[in-house]
């Protein structure tokens, strides 16, 4: 038994713990279906291209057949780790429009306006180069520069620019617009994870006990308050674990309400339809969910324009890891996107709603070359 039992150890729940055990007189536990995250893979940024399909650390869903993809099934990595999907995800820095979350604010999330976040941004924030209030430094979330810029990014920035588009150096202001260079949740070469950010610096603490390889099959009930989970341990035993004063459900965007209706809490008719229980009749549980597609798109070269394609295929391979086990440095520490851009389909919206993201890499490093869409 502990006060506060966590489910789930990506972003959230790596934060919640870390937060929560800095009391020392409350006891914390936090479970993780996958692994730690020991992988060479995980750490190196040019490992993304591989941990999309690495079923030990990563789920691998797929949608639905989907009626707008002519009935084809769209690709969902969600990561399996210590860390979630931020361990296994592009790397990115980034912010939402301020814009975004009035609207979330008018549909009745008090308290999650852009001016009223700005703080918390801030606090968890460690920022390499921008110095001013929209920005911090010392926090858990790493926002660097890539270690090296490739040409062909600043070419696609040229190219914007000469198109009419602004050149930026922060997308993370509140307004989100033009072409720049992204920022990354990277350090000293390295991805820098929110589990290295925020749960490994804790792990010391006694009251905090981590357990990996923990798989949360339903919350257990008295009433319609939450008590405890059962789960599974690595060998296959069940086991179960306790709350003495919550329940924290951070298992990510669908695995969170996919336990909710395990444990009884959903739409009646379809919990029902799997033989589950109804412990209460909660028809927005699992329901619109709203995603973006990622439209891959790749363009060859001229012959003559530098490519990292040489650098991860045969000496150049070599090479390339050796420089990165040896000093951290070299075409290893590239991530998938360094070139962003921000459109606007229609020009009358009131902010972009398309995000461009380059990959100099280009095919030898492409993450996802599949026949079914992969869903970002």
């Amino acid at each position: 038994m502990f006060d506060y039992l966590i489910v789930g150890g990506g972003a959230a729940g790596c934060v919640l713990a870390a937060r929560l055990s800095e009391d020392p007189a409350v006891s914390v536990c936090l479970l993780e279906a996958g692994p730690p995250d020991r992988s060479a893979l995980v750490h190196c940024p040019a490992g993304f291209a591989l941990l999309a399909r690495l079923g030990n650390i990563n789920w691998g869903f797929e949608t639905v057949p989907q009626p707008g993809l002519l009935g084809r099934r769209g690709y969902q990595p969600r990561g399996k780790v210590l860390g979630g999907s931020a361990s296994v995800n592009a790397m990115i820095y980034i912010r939402g429009h301020r814009l975004d979350y009035a609207d979330w604010v008018a549909d009745g999330a008090d308290g999650w306006s852009w001016d009223e976040l700005l703080p918390h941004f801030v606090r968890t924030e460690d920022q390499q180069r921008i110095r001013n209030g929209l920005h911090g430094q010392g926090g858990p979330v790493a926002a660097y520069d890539p270690p090296a810029v490739h040409p062909v990014t600043r070419a696609m920035i040229q190219a914007c620019t000469q198109a009419g588009m602004e050149a930026v150096d922060d997308f993370n202001d509140g307004h989100p617009r033009g072409a720049g260079v992204y920022q990354l949740n990277m350090r000293d070469g390295r991805r820098a994870s929110i589990a290295r950010g925020a749960i490994e610096p804790a792990l010391g603490r006694p009251n905090l006990h981590l357990v990996t390889g923990a798989l949360v099959q339903r919350i257990t009930l008295e009433g319609l308050r939450a008590t405890g989970v059962a789960w599974r341990a690595q060998d296959g035993s069940p086991q179960f674990t306790r709350a003495r004063a919550e329940v924290l459900l951070c298992a990510g965007t669908l695995q969170s309400p996919q336990l909710l209706m395990a444990s009884g809490l959903g739409p009646q008719a379809h919990l029902r339809e799997h033989g589950i229980a109804v412990q209460a009749d909660l028809p927005g549980v699992g329901a619109n969910l709203q995603d973006h597609a990622c439209v891959p798109m790749a363009w060859r070269l001229k012959a003559g324009v530098p490519s990292l394609n040489p650098a991860f295929r045969g000496l150049g391979l070599v090479r390339s890891l050796l420089s990165y086990a040896l000093f951290k440095r070299g075409p290893m520490t590239s991530p998938p996107a360094e070139f962003g851009a921000y459109l606007q389909s229609d020009p009358t919206l009131d902010r972009p709603d398309l995000q461009v993201f380059g990959l100099p890499p280009a095919e030898s490093a492409r993450p996802h070359r599949r026949q079914t869409p992969f869903w970002a």
